[in-house]
């Protein structure tokens, strides 16, 4: 009856500024490429299952052009 649609994954955002060819880039998402931290594996993980169960109605059109190509 109801549609459960997943939960998106909300990254935390810490700003990060760099200075480029005299420009300033401004990254709230730096911190996804330190390894080190804790929060980046279980993060990428909720990413990975959110795109599954979004995904997941896709399935058999996605396997019929995979066997197309």
């Amino acid at each position: 009856m109801f549609d459960k649609t997943p939960q998106t994954p909300i990254a935390k955002r810490i700003s990060k500024m760099t200075k480029v060819h005299d420009q300033i880039l401004h990254a709230d998402d730096y911190w996804l490429r330190n390894i080190h931290d804790a929060d980046v594996q279980p993060y990428l993980m909720a990413e990975n299952h959110y795109l599954e169960e979004v995904m997941q109605p896709t399935q058999g059109l996605q396997e019929t052009l995979y066997h197309k190509m």
